[in-house]
């Protein structure tokens, strides 16, 4: 099942597979792609003020409810059993099997649009700290030795084709003064809130899978 054939109109269903033989990525990005309205429909509820750790939370536990036919979990914030990396991404699924632990197979790093401080506008690609978003990934501070992982975009003012013009525009401002960074970089439209890039590592190269969500 091909990503890049999502309906943006309708929710896709699969039938549930236990032979070992499912597509665990696909089926977590289509996940992401049908809890998009619930989560959304989540925070009509909620009447309180939000940060980044709270939007997450509330859509972790929508993004369950689209999984909870399969073996897989989803949760906040995973800490490296391993000890290979020292970040911690927002949200990591993982597939479970009863007396056995599993490395997650996919993480995401979650930001919101534009940040609250001015000095952290870029923080979708890169800061100064390397809390950059695509910089965690790109430089092994997550997703170390994975081949696909994710970024949500959580969007709080302008829309999905405004981000993704801006996303683009700081991903080639980068270039041009830091020799790690390329233009071929950016952001590619798979449609209007789901875009992908490919990052290049110093010994690989990374698939990220962007969503952008417009929450007010």
């Amino acid at each position: 099942m091909m990503v890049d054939e999502f309906n943006n109109d309708e929710v896709i269903s699969m039938a549930v597979d236990y032979s070992f033989k499912i597509n665990l990525l696909d089926t977590v990005l289509i996940s992401i792609h049908n809890c998009r309205l619930g989560f959304v429909n989540a925070l009509t509820e909620v009447t309180e003020s939000l940060n980044e750790d709270k939007y997450t939370q509330i859509f972790v536990q929508q993004n369950q409810f689209y999984l909870q036919n399969y073996p897989l979990h989803v949760s906040v914030q995973y800490r490296d059993i391993s000890g290979k990396t020292k970040g911690i991404p927002d949200i990591h699924y993982s597939f479970i099997e009863q007396g056995k632990y599993n490395e997650p197979f996919f993480l995401i790093e979650a930001k919101r649009l534009p940040t609250p401080s001015k000095t952290r506008e870029k923080e979708y690609v890169t800061s100064k700290n390397n809390s950059g978003g695509m910089e965690r990934f790109k430089k092994g501070i997550h997703g170390l030795n994975k081949n696909h992982c994710g970024i949500i975009g959580f969007i709080e003012k302008e829309d999905e084709k405004y981000w993704y013009t801006k996303i683009n525009e700081w991903i080639e401002l980068q270039s041009l003064t830091d020799c790690e960074w390329k233009r071929d970089e950016i952001l590619t439209l798979v449609n209007p809130t789901y875009y992908s890039s490919v990052l290049h590592r110093e010994n690989d190269d990374l698939k990220l899978h962007h969503f952008l969500i417009k929450v007010k």
